[in-house]
């Protein structure tokens, strides 16, 4: 277990803030009626069931308070720079292609908890962390909040806008080994264009075709292989401890640019990953052959927030899995 405070602690509200607007945002997402509180109470109760509870009282309850936090605050209207864990500084800043539910939950420190819970469960000091898909760098911060300045951050994100951001997280963060790449991964080097709408939600953008947001851009992005990138620029490849993929649909593509790591190397890092099934037909691709591919790299699968087993063949909803040896 690595040391440190809550995944992504935060004074909250972050300082600037106003606490009525943030009310006032409350109001508007819930409404007056007794339909407004039943809707506020579906949003917080989002994939979850009496089920969850059972099974972990701690983390359900965890979720809905922060839905609860993050509808209550109010956006600043400057950046803000607050540490992540005590240690990595993390500049807060709205922007029209980050989802606002998204920025409101890295404001209130509730963004992604099972994911930031399984990193600081597993990852350590001088660990190398991979993160396929960085965004802002929410995810890659956190990580190195608990790698600390002895271990790496390797992230990969080939839309400009957001890896804007990435270069502030590591001006912003002189004493971190952080390595950002503007390009995307898959499994040939090659240049693809990807579909994305710079003025909304830049999570929906997409390298497989027909899939982007219609009243978006289309861009050409250079792709290249994970394995290749590990050979020429990680070279104690041991240590990395961690890959987290989460590139809207072409996961499959991007393990797939990593066979070569796993044929060279005897390591079996823990790769979390999220899966979209129905995504992997425009791939040219079924589940069964994802469920083989992991499977033959030597992994098992399993869902990040119960552990418990997943076959990946039959496997029809979106989902966040942890692949392990």
């Amino acid at each position: 277990m690595c040391a440190g405070s809550p995944c992504g602690s935060q004074s909250w509200p972050v300082p600037g803030a106003d606490f009525k607007p943030g009310v006032r945002y409350f109001v508007s997402r819930v409404g007056s009626t007794p339909t407004g509180f039943r809707q506020i109470r579906t949003e917080t109760n989002s994939k979850l069931t009496i089920f969850d509870f059972f099974r972990n009282p701690w983390q359900c309850t965890r979720k809905v308070v922060g839905r609860i936090r993050r509808n209550l605050i109010s956006l600043p209207s400057s950046p803000v720079v607050a540490k992540i864990n005590g240690t990595v500084n993390f500049e807060h800043r709205f922007l029209p292609f980050l989802d606002e539910d998204d920025f409101r939950a890295m404001l209130t420190g509730s963004y992604d908890l099972l994911l930031c819970d399984y990193l600081k469960r597993h990852v350590r000091p001088g660990d190398i962390v991979l993160d396929v898909g960085a965004n802002v760098g929410y995810i890659s911060a956190t990580a190195a909040s608990y790698l600390q300045p002895g271990g790496e951050v390797h992230g990969f994100e080939p839309l400009p806008e957001c890896f804007a951001r990435l270069d502030r997280l590591r001006e912003l963060n002189p004493q971190f080994r952080l390595t950002f790449n503007n390009f995307a991964l898959g499994e040939t080097d090659d240049v693809l264009p990807i579909s994305y709408n710079p003025d909304g939600d830049s999570r929906n953008a997409t390298l497989i075709s027909g899939t982007g947001n219609k009243a978006g851009q289309v861009r050409e992005v250079p792709v290249l292989r994970l394995d290749e990138y590990i050979r020429t620029h990680i070279p104690n490849p041991e240590k990395i401890c961690l890959i987290k993929i989460d590139v809207e649909g072409f996961e499959y593509r991007v393990l797939r640019g990593l066979s070569g790591f796993f044929a060279e190397n005897r390591c079996r890092p823990l790769i979390v990953c999220e899966v979209k099934p129905w995504e992997l037909k425009r791939l040219g691709a079924t589940p069964r052959d994802f469920a083989d591919l992991i499977r033959g790299f030597g992994y098992k699968v399993s869902r990040i927030e119960d552990q418990s087993p997943v076959d990946l063949a039959t496997m029809t909803e979106m989902g966040v899995l942890v692949f392990q040896p």
